[in-house]
């Protein structure tokens, strides 16, 4: 399990504080990725929809936040 660190939280929240379409976009995203989460948790394999979801939020929104803090 992770430990979250206040460097954790702070980077959260400040990617979830987006304003605009910026904010739109990541909110998208975050509810993509709990989506994501919950198939491949529970051993399911994600349908073809929330793949093909999931890889457009990956591309727009976490290889940037991934990129920005390595």
């Amino acid at each position: 399990m992770q430990t979250l660190t206040l460097a954790h939280v702070c980077v959260y929240q400040t990617v979830m504080d987006q304003p605009g379409v910026k904010g739109i976009l990541v909110r998208w995203a975050r509810e993509v990725g709990e989506a994501w989460s919950e198939e491949v948790l529970a051993g399911r394999r994600p349908t073809l929809a929330l793949r093909a979801v999931h890889r457009i939020a990956h591309h727009l929104v976490f290889k940037k936040i991934q990129e920005a803090v390595g």
